[in-house]
């Protein structure tokens, strides 16, 4: 009886609207005669604590970076890596070398070149430049995941037209073994990613093919990333440009979010039974001409994943907020309009608010901006000094995560407090807290080490105040 009334609380707290969104998002921009700005990505790139951004400009062969000088936006410094990487398309942050700081990878469709730039004592002024592939025509999408489990990242490609090459590099501290093949023939990959889809524990390739009008995903069969078994996902996704995996529907599996620029669709594809051999599709929204870049993150702090995009021909960037937690009802919110040209799209905590904000390249403005979450419009409660007004606990921070994530209780008095972990079948995985505490504020940190993926509950009690339950995704 307990486990039943533990569940309808759950499902209660999943039903409520938890914040509704204002429809401003200010836009700042970092930089201008970025000739051609065709991909963008965020992350703490010089080890400050804030959030930088790194891009490429295709015209004039530029990868660049721009450090987040005062950590909330609003001040930027460019740092040049490459000025003559030929029709380079896209970036790639990660740490490649696992020595804990973020390096920078691009793919360069003219040049045939992939190439790595090792931010070499971690401040981002100091980098050391590995060539990984300079003969692998028409480079398009670059991406990076550790493939054999040796704790260093290896490199993923897929190749546009003439080329139609999926292919990857090992990582052998800093040198990059012989091109991998994956697939030989598939039709101008214009996104690729890595996940478990089959959630076998070994990583698998996913890539959209535009000329193909197809998403696909390629077992690694044997595990090791030498022997690869394609499965398509949909074959009927004209001019199929981007691709990202999430467990939309909150069931414990890796579905696909994509969308198809002729299209003109953003959609997701449910993944039945887990395994990555049936799928069905849930379209998001079939008016979004040109989709052509989308990314997936919890855009209202509700703990469910929305949808962000970039509409290429409509010359918007939107969002679109999970309004059922499960992927079934969809509202959309517009981000910016009237843009030449939305190429690329990327969502992070720019300014160190604790929510998600929007870069993108502009292609034909040439600039790389950002827009602001304008948040919740909830009414605020009121100042109580040092002293938390209400009994509450706040939704986790990041959410999903990997493999930590934090909430903070409020304690206005002083207080029994229970807080607990617990896994989608409802069985306690961890106790994060059980003892008295003094009246304050207090941040709890779970962390999800040696856990599977999937779905987990938290739930704060203080008898006869507060029984709250907030949902949590953790993605490996």
């Amino acid at each position: 009886m307990r486990l039943k009334n533990w569940f309808n609380v759950i499902g209660v707290a999943l039903l409520l609207p938890l914040m509704s969104y204002a429809q401003n998002w200010p836009e700042q921009v970092v930089a201008t005669e970025f000739a051609e700005a065709r991909s963008v990505q965020a992350a703490d790139i010089d080890g400050d604590g804030d959030t930088d951004l790194a891009g490429v400009a295709r015209d004039d062969g530029t990868v660049a970076w721009w450090s987040n000088d005062d950590g909330n936006g609003t001040s930027w410094t460019e740092h040049m890596l490459s000025g003559d990487l030929d029709g380079v398309s896209s970036v790639f942050i990660a740490d490649i070398e696992n020595d804990g700081d973020m390096d920078i990878l691009a793919a360069a469709r003219e040049a045939g070149d992939v190439v790595l730039w090792e931010n070499a004592d971690g401040s981002g002024m100091d980098w050391t430049e590995h060539i990984v592939e300079n003969t692998f025509p028409a480079a398009l999408a670059v991406h990076a995941a550790d493939m054999d489990g040796d704790q260093d990242m290896d490199v993923f490609v897929a190749a546009a037209d003439p080329n139609n090459e999926i292919a990857w590099w090992e990582n052998d501290n800093g040198s990059f073994g012989d091109r991998e093949i994956i697939d030989v023939n598939f039709q101008d990959g214009h996104s690729i990613t890595t996940a478990d889809v089959d959630d076998d524990g070994d990583l698998d390739v996913l890539v959209a093919g535009r000329d193909a009008n197809t998403i696909a995903w390629w077992e690694n069969t044997d595990g090791t990333g030498m022997d690869w078994t394609e499965h398509t996902i949909d074959d009927g996704v004209p001019g199929a440009t981007a691709v990202r995996t999430m467990d939309m529907d909150m069931d414990g599996d890796l579905d696909v979010v994509g969308a198809g620029r002729e299209m003109n669709t953003i959609s997701w594809w449910e993944n039945t039974d887990g395994t990555g051999m049936n799928w069905s599709e849930h379209v998001v929204d079939g008016f979004a001409d040109w989709a052509i870049s989308v990314d997936v993150k919890d855009m209202d702090g509700d703990s469910d994943p929305d949808i962000v995009a970039a509409a290429y021909s409509d010359e918007e960037i939107a969002w679109w907020e999970n309004n059922d937690g499960i992927a079934r009802n969809w509202t959309q919110h517009s981000i910016g309009t009237e843009l030449n040209g939305p190429i690329s799209v990327f969502a992070a905590d720019i300014d160190g608010d604790g929510q998600m904000d929007v870069a993108s390249a502009i292609l034909w403005e040439n600039t790389i901006s950002w827009w602001q979450n304008p948040g919740t419009t909830d009414i605020e409660e009121a100042d109580n000094g040092s002293q938390p007004a209400v009994f509450a606990l706040s939704n986790a921070y990041p959410n999903p995560f990997n493999p930590t994530t934090s909430l903070t209780v409020n304690l206005p008095e002083s207080a029994e407090l229970q807080v607990s972990v617990y896994n989608a079948l409802g069985r306690e995985v961890v106790e994060l807290a059980n003892d008295r505490f003094e009246a304050g504020e207090y941040t709890l940190t779970f962390n999800a080490n040696g856990l599977p993926s999937g779905v987990y509950l938290v739930r704060a009690v203080v008898p006869g105040q507060l029984n709250a339950v907030r949902k949590i995704m953790l993605l490996r």
